[in-house]
């Protein structure tokens, strides 16, 4: 017998509301209770493939979906026992807590009934426990294909065994090829179909396998923990990074220098342009799990080192772009960090293409020679930009024989520019 919540209210007190959880949908995945009080109730409101399932061919129903709506029909109604059908349990991602909301602020009698997740359904149907799972509605919440990659990567950098809510267009195959191309095609993905109904569909294999299928739009994805590296402060060493000769690598201190002056919030999109070996880029997605890294790097052979490096790190948050900048800028999501490492000449055009992208966005910008120091600044004098210039100048120690000397690095100037946190 399902766990039942009341809360009693003053006024209509004639009037009682069953917020029944409906598991997976049908008739026969309710419980004795719940299908008494469905069948007793004067008005039963819920989706329409909810009430031809469970409620078919009765009257006294309403196929309705939005809260202030439904709140509407159960005033209007002169039944004293109301029962509003919603799909899987009342407690996950569900529409129920506005509903509840609405009901008590107006004073009316409501009781929840409680029902099995489409987390737990899917849990049993694959013999998976759900105790550390990270569970992500994707249901119209993502409405183009960078805020999916978003969502789906977000949910692989956790760590943990995710569980996707999909719709038509965060559908399976959709969140499959995301997480193929972030770098985990042998990733095990199951999937359901149909949970708890007689027509139950159950998938499992690989999100390469999966990016192929077709499946039912009532869908569940479960994927099984992505293997991903955990960084809790900024300095990885430079000989943790794959390396080619001739392509330069901000070192170490450097790095943890740009990474502080970046100033990342949880979720932000960086955008790191001229990304040579990807070390920044590495270390921003790791230390931002829940953002996303556009790593923009213009000579092909880069690139490939970029993604090389991401692969090592498990960085599935890195987006790696060949191409040079500004040209492969417009495409891409709106930056909210902005870190400049080599520009090829191009650096006015870039700076106002981040401009005009976000004015907020805050910008870093490293310089090693006396040239990218002066194009730097009349860059920004000329775009009336203000700037805080810092130089970073390392040395570290080196055995010479029995002794310990210490040998300088190249000095680094960053040019810091903008962001809400510098204002005021």
């Amino acid at each position: 017998m399902p766990v039942c919540v009341s809360v009693c209210t003053e006024g209509n007190s004639m009037k009682k509301v069953f917020l029944i959880g409906t598991s997976g949908g049908t008739r026969e995945g309710l419980s004795a209770e719940a299908l008494g009080l469905i069948d007793s109730a004067g008005l039963v409101i819920g989706a329409e493939r909810l009430i031809n399932n469970i409620h078919p061919k009765r009257f006294g129903t309403k196929a309705l979906t939005a809260s202030t709506e439904i709140l509407a029909a159960i005033r209007e109604t002169k039944a004293e026992q109301v029962a509003v059908l919603f799909s899987g349990d009342t407690g996950f991602f569900s529409g129920a807590g506005r509903l509840i909301s609405l009901l008590f602020d107006s004073k009316i009698d409501y009781e929840v009934i409680p029902g099995l997740s489409s987390l737990s359904l899917a849990a049993a149907a694959f013999g998976l426990s759900y105790e550390d799972v990270k569970a992500v509605s994707l249901h119209g919440r993502v409405q183009d294909m960078w805020t999916l990659k978003r969502a789906v990567i977000a949910g692989l950098m956790s760590g943990k065994p995710v569980f996707f809510l999909t719709d038509s267009y965060a559908n399976p195959a959709a969140i499959a090829s995301c997480i193929k191309e972030c770098g985990c095609p042998e990733l095990m993905v199951h999937i359901g179909e149909n949970l708890g109904s007689p027509n139950q569909g159950l998938f499992s294999g690989t999100a390469a396998e999966a990016a192929e299928g077709e499946f039912s739009p009532l869908s569940v994805v479960f994927t099984e923990a992505a293997p991903v590296t955990k960084l809790t402060a900024a300095g990885l060493p430079d000989g943790a990074f794959l390396r080619k000769e001739g392509v330069p690598m901000t070192k170490r201190f450097a790095r943890s220098a740009i990474l502080s002056a970046l100033e990342m919030q949880s979720g932000d999109v960086v955008w790191d342009i001229g990304a040579g070996t990807g070390s920044v880029s590495v270390e921003a997605a790791l230390l931002n799990p829940t953002g996303m890294v556009c790593s923009i790097e213009c000579e092909p052979e880069r690139a490939e080192l970029v993604r090389e490096n991401r692969a090592r790190f498990h960085a599935f948050n890195m987006e790696v772009i060949s191409g040079t900048a500004p040209e492969v800028l417009s495409g891409l999501p709106v930056p909210d960090r902005v870190f400049i490492g080599g520009s090829d000449g191009n650096l006015s055009s870039i700076v106002s293409a981040v401009l005009a992208a976000n004015p907020r966005a805050r910008m870093v910008l490293s310089a090693v020679t006396l040239e990218t120091i002066a194009e730097a600044q009349k860059t920004f004098a000329e775009k009336k930009v203000s700037y805080e210039a810092v130089t970073i100048d390392v040395a570290e120690s080196k055995e010479v024989g029995t002794y310990h000397m210490m040998r300088g690095q190249n000095p680094v100037t960053l040019f810091i520019v903008g962001g809400p946190e510098a204002e005021g």
